[in-house]
């Protein structure tokens, strides 16, 4: 079989290329990811180590939040109010915080949370404190706080 090639051919070769790349492109626009704000709500117990002993202390904590899901916590904390927090979601995705008193603002992440935001006000209740076996004294918490993410 002979394809003829004519003028009218190549256009309508070009008109259809066109149309293609045309119906490609809202999907390519959409696959980027928009950023919304949505409410957080987060919850959960946690443990300060050595809180006798001074700064910096060293807090882990396990949780639920929405948008997070179940979630461990390790924070480097520089006064019992003041700390750098790492997030670690159930799927492997990160979220990077920093605590100041009760705000805890978002200043990035992986996975999802890249380039996240926001915040929320936490409300930490002191529970119990208890003797390490190494002679630190170890403060029980638990936590709850309710504000915005953004990603």
């Amino acid at each position: 079989m002979k394809i003829l090639k004519t003028r009218g051919s190549k256009v309508l070769f070009l008109f259809a290329l066109c149309l293609a790349v045309c119906a490609l492109l809202p999907m390519a626009s959409s696959s980027a990811s928009v950023q919304v704000e949505r409410p957080i709500y987060v919850e959960g117990t946690g443990t300060i180590l050595d809180v006798m002993s001074g700064p910096p202390y060293t807090y882990f904590s396990e949780g639920v939040a929405n948008h997070i899901g179940r979630h461990s916590c390790v924070c480097k904390l520089s006064s019992l109010d003041y700390g750098r927090c790492l997030v670690f979601a159930a799927n492997g995705d990160q979220l990077y915080f920093e605590m100041n008193g009760g705000t805890m603002t978002i200043t990035g992440g992986t996975g999802r949370f890249n380039n996240a935001s926001g915040s929320w006000d936490s409300v930490v209740t002191s529970e119990s404190y208890s003797m390490d076996p190494w002679g630190g004294v170890v403060a029980s918490v638990t936590y709850e706080g309710e504000g915005t993410i953004v990603y």
